[in-house]
């Protein structure tokens, strides 16, 4: 974990209400997919916590780190009015991250809404390590809303769409259509609402592997806060700290 300075070289507004904004600095920070940093996005004193981001892309040779966000309160429409030059105080890599891609077999990975974007550094991973077959699933409200398409079928993967309005693609839930997929001897990971997750429960056996990355509002990232509660088997743990990717069946629901 590293506290570090970065410049937005670029923050592009890519779908409704939804951004990507493209980060420069000095220091080489090697986050791992399902990995996220926490953003002081202002001095503002109605904006003391920082937001917790997940990340999309980082390049090793160039440091640059790509964080898609979706407009959802103060804190991110700041964050979408800030230009290039302007300046983030960032601390991370913070919380675990994806168990590492295996050579061979299905991989599949499934996305709701915004929740897609994390899981496109874990697709350059698995295409990284080689010989598997990748599946990703692409879930959004609306046509307008869908990000990173044309992002994962440049990596080589077989891309599926569900919206929920039939705009584009299958018309339903990105879990309805995993469902006419074969996922038998597949590994599947995933990242969106908690009520993808619990319909994913519903159809998913315990013994298939399934590794989620909850989505929790986390203030200090670091455990300290107790704010992020996840309800485990195992008890209650912290989303930033022993997460924020879990054992899907390790999770428990009300």
């Amino acid at each position: 974990m590293k506290q570090f300075k970065a410049k937005i070289l670029s923050n592009k507004k890519i779908a409704k209400d939804i951004y990507k904004v493209v980060l420069g600095q000095s220091v080489r920070i090697d986050p791992s997919s399902g990995q996220f940093f926490n953003v002081k996005i202002s001095g503002d004193d109605a904006l003391l916590l920082r937001r917790p981001f997940g990340y999309v892309d980082y390049d090793k040779n160039t440091k640059l780190l790509t964080i898609v966000y979706q407009v959802v309160g103060k804190g991110t429409l700041l964050l979408s009015k800030k230009t290039k030059g302007a300046i983030l105080d960032i601390i991370g890599p913070l919380g675990n991250s994806f168990s590492k891609p295996t050579s061979g077999g299905k991989k599949i990975l499934i996305g709701g809404g915004v929740g897609i974007a994390p899981l496109y550094s874990l697709a350059k991973e698995i295409k990284k390590v080689g010989k598997s077959e990748l599946i990703v699933i692409i879930g959004a409200r609306a046509k307008d809303h869908l990000i990173l398409e044309e992002d994962f079928k440049k990596l080589g993967s077989k891309t599926f769409i569900a919206t929920e309005n039939g705009s584009k693609g299958f018309k339903g839930f990105a879990t309805e259509l995993v469902k006419k997929i074969s996922f038998a001897d597949s590994r599947i990971y995933a990242c969106g609402p908690v009520n993808m997750y619990k319909a994913m429960k519903r159809f998913i056996g315990e013994s298939q592997f399934c590794e989620v990355l909850v989505e929790e509002k986390m203030a200090c990232g670091f455990g300290a806060c107790q704010g992020c509660v996840v309800v485990t088997k195992n008890g209650t743990k912290l989303a930033c700290k022993d997460g924020p990717v879990f054992k899907l069946h390790d999770l428990v629901f009300e």
